[in-house]
């Protein structure tokens, strides 16, 4: 017993190291801030991936022989170090009390698990049906999250290469920009009501950016947009990054901060200064479609398919240059939240095929939003497989 103590307490000292290794490496170096207007991922990076991050060290201070109370304390005080550090001390970082919040239950999450692991075949019945509803229903509602966004009833303000925090000033001059065929000069939209009815009552929304380049670009520069409100979400916001285009479009996923995708179009400004490019975006509830005109012609199309939906929950980025290069994407995020489903539901297999039912017929079938792709379905399936495998082998059902 006590040679076993000790090899738990070695254990759990390696996982705490690596914990805080990793937490360092994470956290400590100089990050590029979020721009004011955008809420991009704001719950997945705040909440969920700040959980995941410091859970391994919960487990490791718990392996330790650490109490429950002692793993949160410990916890919290190395977040709020960290916090304050990325406030006074590490350029391009966001410092919040919700970082603290969420890296402190992650830290108490990891001791629970450790300490009541022995019961834990009592306490997944509840925590593990629990989750196994939650993914289900998401799988009925995430959906509805794949569709345009609609415009908020405030002033809007069109960007005109705008100068935001971690992005330098576009190298270029704007010629022109226009929503739904109306002209917008930057600074305030004196007809934004107007314009906001407009956009509600079509069924395809345009947005069109005549610009001339000025060569690339070093680094991040924001070249046209719209925001809702000073300050507030943006409506649209096209960008440019070195030598290609992003495009990132208000969905309705935006409105709940999470994540939402981004379209790249790659080389769009070439090495010489004076050429003319006009950016056509088209919006409606089956795609985002981007064009660029100008000596050559590219464009890029993203599918708003219901597995969109797994990506605004998960750690991954969506940066789709065109509609193919997005599926192991979107698989991965379906493998993880199919994969909770499977290891929720353990050995229940009505519910993992309530699930599966729910995932494939959901959006095509309520939601009118094109159906998943193949390769996704069979992340799908592998993430049902591997989750209740990994559940039986914990034993937890």
């Amino acid at each position: 017993m006590r040679a076993a103590t000790i090899g738990s307490r070695r254990s759990g000292l390696t996982v705490s190291l690596v914990a805080v290794a990793a937490i360092l490496l994470l956290t400590m170096l100089p990050g590029t801030p979020v721009p004011e207007g955008r809420t991009d991922c704001c719950l997945t990076n705040d909440s969920l991936l700040n959980i995941l991050l410091f859970l391994p060290l919960g487990i490791g201070l718990a392996l330790t022989g650490a109490s429950v109370g002692v793993a949160a304390l410990a916890g919290g005080l190395g977040s709020g170090a960290i916090e304050l550090a990325q406030r006074f001390l590490i350029p391009g970082r966001d410092a919040s009390v919700r970082d603290v919040v969420c890296n402190t239950l992650g830290c108490l999450v990891g001791a629970l698990i450790v300490h009541h692991w022995t019961r834990r075949q009592a306490w997944w019945r509840l925590a593990g049906g629990g989750l196994s509803v939650l993914v289900v229903l998401y799988m009925f509602l995430g959906p509805r999250l794949v569709v345009p966004g609609y415009p908020l009833h405030r002033p809007w303000y069109s960007m005109w290469t705008q100068e935001t925090p971690g992005r330098v000033r576009f190298p270029g001059q704007v010629l022109s920009f226009s929503l739904m065929g109306q002209e917008l000069p930057g600074g305030p939209i004196p007809t934004w009501e107007t314009l906001g009815e407009t956009v509600r009552r079509t069924d395809t929304v345009r947005f069109e950016l005549v610009m001339e380049t000025g060569g690339p670009i070093p680094g991040t520069a924001q070249i046209a947009g719209i925001v809702m409100g000073s300050p507030g979400p943006m409506y649209l916001d096209i960008l440019g990054r070195e030598r290609d285009l992003l495009v990132y479009p208000r969905l309705a996923m935006s409105s709940l901060e999470l994540r939402s995708p981004t379209l790249r179009i790659d080389d769009v400004f070439p090495d010489t200064a004076g050429d003319t490019l006009r950016v056509q975006v088209m919006l409606d509830r089956r795609a985002v479609q981007v064009r660029v005109s100008g000596k050559r012609i590219e464009e890029a199309s993203l599918p708003l398919a219901s597995d969109l939906a797994w990506v605004a929950v998960s750690p991954l980025d969506l940066l789709a240059p065109e509609s193919s290069s997005s599926w192991w994407i979107r698989g991965l995020a379906v493998l993880g939240g199919l994969g909770l489903l499977g290891f929720g539901a353990g050995r229940r297999v009505w519910l993992i095929v309530i699930g599966v039912l729910a995932w494939l017929l959901a959006g095509p079938l309520l939601y009118h939003v094109s159906a998943m792709h193949p390769i996704v379905v069979g992340f799908g399936l592998t993430g049902l497989v591997l989750g209740s495998r990994l559940a039986r082998v914990l034993r937890l059902a």
